[in-house]
């Protein structure tokens, strides 16, 4: 299992994949069943940050998990 928190852990390879993989995911939504289901985030922001909460909490809904915050 690989972690991504600073981008220097992913060689060019894996970048590339990880994009090419989130713009199939962006494209084809409606067809895809829901990967994040039974999976639960976490929001926690040192600073308000009202637009990356929202981002987060639609993505994690979207995708058929769940956010605590």
């Amino acid at each position: 299992m690989k972690h991504f928190l600073t981008g220097t852990e992913l060689g060019r390879g894996d970048l590339l994949a990880l994009l090419n993989s989130a713009a199939q995911l962006k494209k084809n939504r409606s067809t895809h069943a829901k990967p994040l289901s039974g999976k639960t985030l976490a929001l926690m922001f040192e600073k308000p940050s009202l637009r990356t909460h929202l981002s987060f909490a639609v993505a994690m809904k979207e995708l058929g998990g769940e956010v605590v915050e």
